[in-house]
């Protein structure tokens, strides 16, 4: 479908399709034109995908993020983040979006790139959105954000796991 140059590297994307699931099927190419790839499944047929440098994480070379952009109102998007080892690509996580009428939701994550004072952290922000009074395009939107730190194999905290719900205090 396309393809990114980063740091000597061509990364390429194309569709495939296996027991009627959608694929993004992602190579990397060398200079020295060896390859390596992922496969990741696909929940919409419009995507779009960047590659980057590795924001100077640990064990890291590229960053390549596949978008998957929803075709129409419920239909889930996001984002899967995969890392370029040097040896292979490797998925670490995925983000979700999703639109309905009256409410959102969407997932990012915010590299920070190696002169940033604090290294191998990303952000992670999940939004939450409801649609107020369309007469005065009013919204209320809460947004939580978490750093999560990369140790080379993994972030922590999991934010599949993390409870970003405020937990009421008893009172006596």
């Amino acid at each position: 479908l396309d393809h990114r140059e980063v740091n000597g590297k061509t990364f390429l994307v194309i569709y495939a399709m296996r027991d009627n699931q959608l694929y993004a099927r992602t190579r990397v190419l060398a200079k020295d034109k060896s390859f390596y790839g992922h496969e990741i499944p696909l929940n919409t047929y419009m995507i779009s995908f960047e590659a980057a440098d590795s924001y100077g994480l640990k064990g890291v070379e590229n960053i390549f993020t596949i978008t998957m952009h929803p075709e129409a109102c419920g239909v889930v998007g996001g984002d899967a983040v995969l890392f370029d080892t040097g040896e292979r690509l490797k998925e670490v996580m995925r983000t979700s979006c999703m639109s309905e009428a009256g409410f959102w939701f969407s997932e990012s994550i915010e590299f920070k790139g190696s002169d940033y004072w604090e290294e191998n952290v990303a952000y992670f922000s999940r939004e939450q959105g409801e649609y107020m009074d369309d007469s005065m395009d009013w919204t209320q939107t809460l947004t939580n954000t978490i750093k999560i730190t990369w140790d080379g194999e993994k972030f922590t905290p999991d934010v599949g796991k993390f409870n970003f719900e405020l937990e009421e205090e008893d009172e006596e």
